[in-house]
């Protein structure tokens, strides 16, 4: 009893620990969204094309200067620079806020391409925490396969990102994937 009791202990607190450090293992062992490998992502984008949405839900200003993965559709922020800019001490940055209009805008994108609520959504960030909160957030709002890059762009911890899969890159997102929804 006791060695049961013991392996249970050590099994939750090694389960919290991989949580606390991987969101992105969190985010997949919660059946949130489903994880893919960027090599994964970039062969289901180039299969099927138009049927398929990439969208990149780093910030504008992101996308502009650090570039994105080739094949992006759409650049919808998930969370934006704060207006008016200001620093967040707390995180060692520029603040971010939420963008309050961002399940309209991937609905818009969805439109643009004549995709549905079951037209697959990829979705990419710097690392793949943004994207696996992106994710939640369209999938109670009705989307039903949405599609997170392990990793995202530059790679976290446990996960090598799009950039160090190999996977190819343009060095900035143009007018039309940042501005092409009208706003």
């Amino acid at each position: 009893m006791t060695t049961t009791r013991q392996f249970l202990t050590t099994l939750i607190s090694a389960i919290a620990l991989q949580a606390a450090l991987h969101p992105m293992a969190a985010a997949q062992a919660s059946s949130d969204p489903d994880l893919i490998t960027p090599a994964e992502a970039r062969a289901m984008k180039q299969q099927s094309g138009p049927a398929v949405v990439f969208i990149d839900v780093r910030s504008r200003v992101e996308a502009a200067m650090r570039g994105t993965a080739a094949g992006v559709d759409y650049v919808v922020p998930y969370r934006e620079l704060a207006h008016p800019v200001r620093w967040d001490s707390a995180r060692s940055t520029l603040a971010m806020e939420p963008n309050a209009a961002f399940v309209s805008q991937v609905q818009a994108a969805m439109k643009a391409q004549g995709a549905t609520n079951d037209t697959p959504i990829l979705l990419l960030c710097a690392s793949g925490t943004r994207a696996a909160h992106a994710a939640a957030e369209l999938r109670q709002a009705g989307f039903r396969r949405v599609f997170v890059i392990g990793g995202g762009l530059d790679g976290s911890a446990s996960l090598p990102g799009w950039r160090a899969a190999g996977e190819p890159t343009v060095a900035s997102a143009d007018e039309d994937q940042i501005f092409g929804l009208g706003d």
